[in-house]
């Protein structure tokens, strides 16, 4: 059986939205991936002395998933 991006989405918006109802917290459990549904995604890896401009660069080029926004 082959899945779609959207209905894999889809299926997790639902888990996650069953799960809210349960718990009435959306996140609790779940924080990086209601996240990065959201289209709220981590900053790719960096050195730790990384000079301003590459930061800016890294957070102007982070990837939304596919569908949003």
């Amino acid at each position: 059986m082959t899945l779609t991006d959207g209905a894999v989405i889809g299926h997790t918006e639902e888990l996650i939205s069953e799960h809210a109802k349960l718990t009435g917290d959306p996140n609790a459990g779940l924080g990086k991936i209601a996240r990065y549904l959201r289209g709220e995604h981590d900053l790719p890896n960096m050195p730790r002395g990384a000079k301003a401009e590459y930061r800016s660069l890294a957070r102007a080029y982070v990837t939304p998933r596919r569908g949003s926004r």
